[in-house]
């Protein structure tokens, strides 16, 4: 008997359905969101404004193993996490340039993730660097300046720590297990 149970749980658990596929990636989706939201929200100060080192950037590293539910979970995540910005409502049109940076991300992983992480973090260092200039945060220094150390920040978060993680888990086989569970994604 207990035969039974154990292989029809290992069948139904390796055959989804569409509908349950679809809502394993809605709930991964929602979790990536709050996590990341979280995170921000926790970290404060550091994570707005000039510093940028936004930790919760770390788990852009997962896009390439989770894809669009990590990509649609993320900008949802910096949506939200932007409503408690210091910056203001501008800082609510971040999500936009996020979508750009994370979907050539995801686009250009099978070539090179190094170079989906370094576009993510150009793209969203010139945004970063034009709001702050907008809001009055660049002052004493020169755009290029804010540029680079907003870049630094941005990178050393996605391109450093966001690449180890994808590392470490493409070394346990996330993808393969993902995959397994709720399709490609």
């Amino acid at each position: 008997m207990d035969e039974g149970i154990k292989g029809k749980e290992r069948k139904g658990f390796e055959s989804r359905t569409p509908q349950e596929s679809r809502s394993l990636k809605l709930a991964l989706t929602g979790l990536l969101a709050g996590i990341y939201a979280i995170t921000t929200f926790v970290l404060g100060v550091i994570s707005y404004e000039v510093l940028n080192l936004r930790l919760s950037n770390i788990l852009i590293g997962i896009v390439p193993i989770l894809g669009w539910p990590s990509v649609l979970g993320i900008t949802l995540g910096v949506l939200l996490a932007n409503l408690g910005s210091p910056l203001g409502p501008i800082d609510l049109i971040s999500p936009v340039f996020s979508l750009a940076g994370l979907t050539i991300l995801y686009l250009v992983r099978r070539k090179s993730v190094l170079l989906g992480l370094i576009s993510y973090s150009l793209i969203l260092s010139i945004w970063v660097t034009t709001e702050l200039d907008i809001v009055g945060l660049v002052r004493n220094s020169t755009f290029l300046l804010s540029f680079v150390t907003v870049l630094a920040g941005i990178s050393f978060v996605v391109v450093v720590l966001g690449y180890l993680l994808y590392k470490a888990l493409e070394a346990i086989g996330l993808g393969k297990m993902v995959e397994a569970k709720i399709g490609r994604t």
